[in-house]
């Protein structure tokens, strides 16, 4: 990303320099810097994007990660992605650090060639106290968990600890999906109920899916922001209406805050790597 695009995700604007911004790109601005700001009489906020496969949801994810990287290196930055595809943290313009729980079986290959990938070191802990050790301020770290429920679990340690922290799950139906039963059912309950703590505990926890309804609606409740990204559908209550929806291109989105402000931003993209990796499990 140069030193323009930055320019472009901070500034949130669609007009020429020397033109005023319009109403709906300074109200993104100030949505948006609730999400980026560190007050501790604020504290951290739950933030949902959603849009159509393709629409630019890792790569917005990608840019609010390196953005507070950026302005934040002294903050944890987490990031969680399903495994069995190609991954999307290989995008990231910055350092990316693997950390894999000890009883987790995977590897790491080309998918050119399907070869492992010994370049990319993968450091495997046992239990939260190894883990917490091993996580590195100032860089994206990468977490894969054998089951989902350690991040509800792993969330409601670091509300504990001091400090700004920054989560980003993409694809998050997997952890807390909608239609569930048994333990899934009591996790998810257990996990909205933790979610009314992120804001005292520092933790900006911003989420991504395709679909909205695939999301446990108890887990929705607790959101403080929507992001909605080209074929979106958007929630009921929300200000935004489905023709400014349907207009947006393939690298902007409108932000609601609270069904009540809402504005419109761009952002860049994070293009694939010449080496692509997928996560498999063993």
């Amino acid at each position: 990303m140069n030193y323009q695009e930055e320019e472009t995700l901070l500034a949130l604007t669609l007009e020429p320099p020397k033109k005023a911004p319009s109403r709906k790109a300074v109200q993104a601005g100030i949505l948006l810097d609730r999400i980026f700001q560190r007050d501790p009489s604020q504290g951290g906020c739950f933030v949902e994007a959603t849009g159509a496969q393709g629409s630019g949801k890792t790569s917005l994810l990608l840019g609010f990660a390196q953005k507070i990287i950026r302005e934040h290196p002294e903050e944890l930055v987490l990031w969680r992605e399903s495994a069995n595809c190609p991954v999307q943290w290989n995008k990231f313009d910055g350092e990316v650090r693997i950390l894999v729980e000890k009883r987790y079986k995977i590897k790491i290959r080309r998918q050119e060639d399907r070869s492992i990938a010994h370049e990319i070191e993968i450091r495997y802990f046992e239990g939260f106290v190894q883990l917490f050790t091993m996580l590195k301020p100032g860089c994206l770290n990468v977490i894969y968990f054998r089951e989902a429920s350690s991040w509800v679990k792993l969330l409601t340690e670091l509300i504990m600890k001091p400090g700004f922290k920054s989560i980003f799950w993409d694809e998050y139906e997997d952890l807390l999906p909608e239609h569930s039963s048994g333990v899934i059912w009591k996790t998810n309950a257990t996990f909205s109920n933790v979610i009314k703590q992120v804001r005292k505990g520092g933790i900006t926890l911003v989420c991504a899916t395709q679909s909205n309804s695939d999301v446990d609606f108890r887990v929705r409740k607790k959101l403080n922001m929507w992001i909605y990204l080209y074929g979106a559908k958007l929630d009921s209550q929300s200000p935004i209406t489905p023709a400014a929806i349907h207009s947006l291109r393939i690298g902007s989105a409108w932000i609601d805050s609270g069904h009540v402000f809402y504005g419109q931003f761009t952002f860049p993209p994070f293009k694939p790597k010449p080496v692509v990796y997928i996560i498999e499990e063993c």
